[in-house]
């Protein structure tokens, strides 16, 4: 019996070292594929190194793109819940992505599927403007967890969204600056970032940390600035 299940681990991790043989086989043909039309016209002429340079870049390409892609995949259905999540809908909605062809994503598109609560699913064109822009910015968010950036700037991206998803968007960034995440320690890592925000809705701007208004002076005919450092004041 225990000669059998020796047997029987061996065979197991024989068939998962052959698959991966034959997925790794299948990424070098088709790369090979692209660096040969890529330079049909002189492959007669090319040095073996310089085929081997063009498959390790293709390669380092694929693995790349993978590294990023499980990256955003897996956290933006956690940023999309937050952005939904309310009380009445503690669970908040889903999202998530996937390639439409796995062994060659750079050959085929990725489809992005977003939920909002109590939502069945339904295409993204079906969606409407408000849940469309929470969709939008839950990938925006999740593609910036990746490689983070100094900071944002966002120009009127609550446009098509009620008061209520303003509050929310509004307060899923203030959670996410700088100064709270180092006070949080956030465990997605880093320092959150810096966003500078042009919005015209007042439950949007009272969640900043300062506030920068412009003005036209018609005396001098100019636009002129005022701003209003939040930091001082405690929130209510």
């Amino acid at each position: 019996m225990i000669i059998c299940c020796i047997l029987l681990e061996e065979i197991r991790q024989c068939l998962i070292s052959a698959y991966y043989s034959l997925r790794l086989l299948i990424i070098l043909n088709q790369a090979l594929s692209d660096f040969m039309y890529l330079f049909r016209f002189q492959v007669n002429i090319l040095p073996a190194q310089d085929i081997f340079l063009g498959l390790n870049i293709v390669l380092l390409r694929y693995e790349l793109f993978m590294e990023a892609f499980d990256h955003i995949s897996k956290g933006i259905d956690k940023i999309y819940k937050q952005l939904t999540k309310s009380h009445t809908h503690p669970l908040g909605g889903t999202a998530y992505l996937n390639l439409e062809n796995e062994d060659e994503p750079f050959l085929h598109g990725i489809k992005y599927t977003a939920m909002p609560p109590t939502k069945r699913f339904r295409d993204m064109e079906q969606l409407s403007g408000g849940e469309k822009t929470v969709a939008a910015l839950a990938l925006l968010f999740a593609i910036h967890s990746f490689r983070p950036s100094p900071f944002f700037i966002l120009d009127e991206v609550d446009a098509a969204l009620d008061n209520l998803n303003v509050a929310k968007v509004a307060g899923f960034i203030r959670s996410k600056s700088c100064e709270r995440a180092g006070e949080e320690q956030d465990g997605e890592g880093g320092c959150g970032f810096q966003s500078i925000v042009i919005s015209l809705k007042d439950s949007f701007y009272d969640k900043a940390e300062a506030l920068v208004g412009v003005y036209r002076d018609s005396e001098r005919s100019c636009s002129r600035t005022l701003t209003f450092d939040l930091t001082k004041y405690k929130e209510a």
